[in-house]
């Protein structure tokens, strides 16, 4: 209830036939994160003093863990973003790997490249020296969220507000498709000839309070299909056995979603849950909590179904 309130308050205090601001809609959307207390599994190993983590990403080609950290409002062009380097024993090599980025979200690592969804731009960074080698600029895109890969490296990339995903493809940006059926896209899948995403639930702004599916779309004809849901404000998404898990960042949970259409909550209490890894050869869910600051690391063998 007080969470449906706190969003409640945020739409009746907006300005009459005017958009919440981004620092409205962060401040409280991050507010409407479960309440602290509620149990939680235990965790194998947890990294606290992070600044606001969106994303937490293992690339095995370097044997690194990349978080991202929006540092801020989400959607403000300060320059306070960055990239923490660690491993996956929970150790951080370097706090402020990457600097000067703006609100830092997804991320994908590909090529020797890590690619970061900042606002409205990829920033591509060399991982073997940690230094920016390009931003490349999405024509109308309004607060990008998650990116994913293919095999060929070609990157797709989520628009929350803008309902829309775009494709990088050769240094390239194009808006790939558009529009409602989308349902506000957050965190995306690639799988073999479809993306899967998780949708947030239709907004221009964050304040919606329809709850979000997930989804696929037909990579051919570009043709969406419902998968499961209504779930919730969906997040992160990652695939696990026959079906995935999935993060609700408002009501704090972390769920399992079955081929068969079931889904189980794993994980509740938590702040803020965002964009997760699977780590599958050591069995590992990376977990960020970007109310609370950190990332956490839980058994996969003693989490899931």
């Amino acid at each position: 209830f007080r969470r449906r309130l706190r969003l409640a308050i945020l739409l009746r205090i907006a300005p009459p036939g005017g958009a919440v601001t981004a620092l409205a809609f962060a401040a409280a959307i991050w507010a409407c994160a479960a309440p602290a207390g509620a149990a939680v599994s235990s965790a194998v190993w947890t990294i606290d003093g992070l600044a606001d983590p969106e994303s937490a990403y293992y690339d095995a080609g370097s044997r690194s863990l990349f978080i991202s950290n929006v540092n801020g409002d989400p959607a403000a062009k300060d320059g306070n973003g960055f990239i923490t380097k660690a491993d996956l024993n929970g150790k951080v090599s370097k706090l402020k790997w990457v600097t000067g980025l703006n609100g830092p979200k997804g991320l994908k690592a590909c090529g020797g490249r890590l690619y970061v969804a900042d606002i409205d731009q990829i920033v591509v960074i060399k991982i073997a020296s940690g230094t920016i080698e390009r931003r490349i600029g999405l024509p109308g895109a309004k607060f990008l969220h998650d990116v994913t890969s293919d095999k060929k490296c070609q990157l797709y990339v989520s628009d929350l507000f803008g309902s829309a995903i775009y494709k990088v493809a050769a240094g390239e940006a194009r808006l790939w498709m558009d529009g409602p059926d989308l349902q506000s896209p957050n965190g995306l899948y690639w799988l073999e000839d479809k993306l899967v995403i998780a949708a947030w639930g239709l907004t221009a702004d964050g304040s919606t309070q329809t709850p979000g599916r997930l989804l696929a779309v037909d990579l051919v004809r570009q043709g969406v299909s419902p998968l499961l849901g209504p779930l919730g404000h969906l997040d992160g998404l990652q695939r696990y056995k026959d079906g995935g898990l999935v993060t609700d960042f408002v009501n704090g949970t972390l769920l399992q979603v079955a081929a068969n259409g079931k889904s189980d909550v794993l994980l509740h209490g938590l702040e803020g849950p965002a964009d997760i890894s699977v780590v599958a050869s050591q069995g590992l869910l990376l977990l960020p909590e970007l109310k609370r600051g950190r990332v956490s690391a839980y058994k996969l063998s003693t989490l899931a179904r």
